[in-house]
Formats: structure tokens, C-alpha cells, sequence
């Protein structure tokens, strides 16, 4: 067994990290402006709830999908390694990879302005101390 304590790979986690440490506060101006302020605890639990439910079900079949025959072939052949970006394990031509990169090129295509609005909300913040728009125009 190999144990690595330090790689000069690590920019591919650090920026991973680096979303999930972001997303965290940018819950706060969400929930600040929350017309019913009541009901915060259950939001955000629920919130919570979901993203987990969500990373249990993608890990369960993940596990499930590259545990079965379909990848045997490939991962024979790189000394059963997970390729790091697993759409590399499909052929070009395979439906179920095409499928897959649409979804992820939809994530990342909606994902994005919602991160780069809520940075230039909290930079317009940091550097005029206001806000862009008032949040009674955001959340009515």
C-alpha cells in the first residue's frame, strides 16, 4: 500500500475544495432575504438533506456501474484504474457517453452564472460596501 502525503497534482482538488468551501456562504444571502424567515431551519435542513441524498445516489451507482462487465475490458487493460475523468472510459461513438457529456456541459452552462453572480454581488460588496440591487428586487 502507497500513501501519498503530498503531489504536485493537487490543483485538480484545490479547486474542488475551493467550490465546496464557496458554496457554503453563498447560502447566507439566500437566506437572509427569505420572505418567510420562519421557515429557515427547514429550508436549509431540507437543502442539506438533498445534497447528500444526491451524492449517496451518484456514489451507489457509480459504484454499481464500474463494478459490472460493461468497463471490464478497460480497466483489464489499466490495471483496474478508474480513469480520473471517467467519460474517457466510453468510446466516442457510445450514446450513453454523449448523453452524459450533454448533461455535464448543461451543469456547468447553468451553473456558472448562478457562482459568478453571487462573487460579483459580494465584490461590489467588498470594494463600494453595497449592494448591487436591493434583495427586496431580488427575491420578490
Amino acid at each position: 500500500m502507497h500513501l501519498t502525503l503530498f503531489s504536485t497534482n493537487f490543483a485538480s482538488l484545490a479547486g474542488v475544495l475551493g467550490i465546496a468551501y464557496f458554496l457554503h456562504p453563498v447560502t447566507i444571502p439566500i437566506v437572509r432575504a427569505n420572505k418567510h424567515q420562519e421557515f429557515n431551519t427547514r429550508d436549509v435542513s431540507l437543502g442539506y438533506f438533498y445534497v447528500y441524498l444526491t451524492y449517496l445516489i451518484i456514489g451507489l451507482f457509480g459504484y454499481i456501474g464500474f463494478s459490472g462487465s460493461y468497463f471490464r475490458p478497460y480497466l483489464e487493460t489499466f490495471n483496474y484504474v478508474i480513469n480520473q475523468n471517467c467519460l474517457n472510459m466510453f468510446e466516442k461513438t457510445d450514446v450513453i457517453a454523449v448523453v452524459l457529456r450533454l448533461l455535464v456541459f448543461a451543469l456547468n452552462f447553468t451553473g456558472v452564472p448562478i457562482l459568478t453572480h453571487f462573487v460579483r454581488g459580494g465584490l461590489i460588496k467588498v470594494f463600494f460596501g453595497e449592494d448591487e440591487e436591493s434583495e427586496e428586487e431580488l427575491f420578490v
